[in-house]
């Protein structure tokens, strides 16, 4: 692709104040965090990325666009994290792209064919949707909304609460784009990540004991 800018959008933010959503929280996972780990460590990882909030601070899905819109980026990635407090078994994650937008599509496809192997055994595929969010119709780029699991279900909580799941899917992200890395960093599985892998599949085996 060669990209130059990638712009990452760690979704919500902030205290929930002026009409701006504060995001999920359950089961000891707060959304606006975790994904704003995982935005900080693809920026540390990959020189390419910029990002919308670097800090706890709310923003205006307009304000979002906006910044990448300016920064003339050349794809747009929102990170978020799902819930569903009626269904606590709803799990799973999902990538949209904007409707009628093939080049979101093919970028969603890119992404999820990169970032999928990071999950834990067992952890439910709910594919690529399509949606007319703001974020995802606004901009001016190939944009797509990554939503990483439910926060309303323990168990995709607790991976997700990890850093070395958040640096594993960091950087999976960063190299289904094939972005370089910053000097120094090396190539192929982190350590974290591994681990976290070995970790998650011990859990599911026993489970089946």
């Amino acid at each position: 692709m060669g990209l130059k800018r990638v712009m990452v959008d760690a979704g919500h933010g902030g205290p929930p104040a002026n009409g701006l959503n504060y995001g999920a929280a359950a089961n000891g996972a707060v959304e606006k965090d975790i994904v704003l780990s995982i935005a900080l460590e693809m920026r540390r990882l990959f020189p390419s990325v910029r990002l919308t909030r670097s800090t706890d601070v709310g923003m205006s899905l307009s304000q979002r666009a906006n910044i990448a819109n300016a920064a003339k980026a050349d794809v747009f990635i929102s990170l978020h994290c799902n819930a569903y407090t009626p269904r606590p078994d709803a799990r799973g994650w999902e990538i949209f792209s904007a409707s009628g937008s093939s080049s979101g599509q093919l970028l969603a496809q890119q992404i999820h064919d990169g970032v999928y192997p990071v999950f834990p055994s067992g952890w439910p595929n709910r594919g690529l949707k399509t949606a007319n969010y703001h974020v995802l119709t606004a901009t001016k780029m190939p944009a797509v909304l990554l939503e990483f699991g439910f926060l309303t279900n323990p168990t995709d909580a607790a991976w997700l609460r990890k850093t070395s799941s958040q640096t594993a899917l960091a950087q999976a992200i960063g190299e289904s784009l094939g972005l370089d890395k910053a000097p120094g960093e090396p190539t192929g599985p982190t350590p974290q990540g591994l681990l976290a892998s070995i970790l998650d599949d011990l859990d599911q085996l026993k489970k089946l004991v």
